[in-house]
């Protein structure tokens, strides 16, 4: 999936531009853990497509946005639309480090999307009222290894001119 620069998002950009305004930041503020600098450990798409077993920890997956459209104006040129955008965390316990990381990773997301900068950069993208949530931590056993997982979802609205 090619992701387009961060920008303001547009009746005819819905979906793409709302998920490259939170890819971006996620990507260009969320620091790994371990240290390694040139990882590829923030992913579009669930990374276990490509791989039977991706070793890879700790990862970060944000799952494309879901939008419900309501309260259109009288004359039907604008309406309320909302996003939801899944962030997911993936951690795995095999140095013993899985829930630091979780842990780590979790208090950096808050950061970025309840910092004021950030707020007040994506109301200027047509992002306002971003709310970001834990939904819930858990684990799975999988290939004899125990797997964290973190999920947030991201909310936020706008008023839009759809017409």
């Amino acid at each position: 999936m090619v992701i387009v620069e961060s920008g303001n998002i547009l009746k005819t950009s819905l979906t793409s531009q709302s998920y490259a305004n939170v890819y971006n930041l996620v990507k260009d503020n969320v620091t790994d853990p371990t240290g390694a600098v040139d990882r590829n450990w923030i992913h579009t798409r669930d990374p276990s497509i490509k791989a039977a077993y991706d070793e890879d920890y700790p990862k970060i997956i944000i799952w494309p946005v879901r939008i419900t459209q309501e309260m259109p104006s009288l004359d039907t040129t604008t309406k309320d639309i909302m996003w939801e955008c899944e962030i997911e965390i993936r951690s795995t316990d095999r140095d013993e480090s899985g829930l630091s990381y979780i842990e780590t990773i979790s208090d950096n997301l808050f950061t970025i999307f309840n910092g004021n900068t950030n707020q007040r950069l994506l109301h200027t993208y047509g992002m306002q009222l971003v709310n970001l949530n834990l939904e819930d931590t858990d684990y799975v056993e999988f290939s004899q290894e125990r797997v964290y997982i973190s999920r947030f979802i991201l909310t936020f609205q706008w008023r839009l001119n759809t017409s």
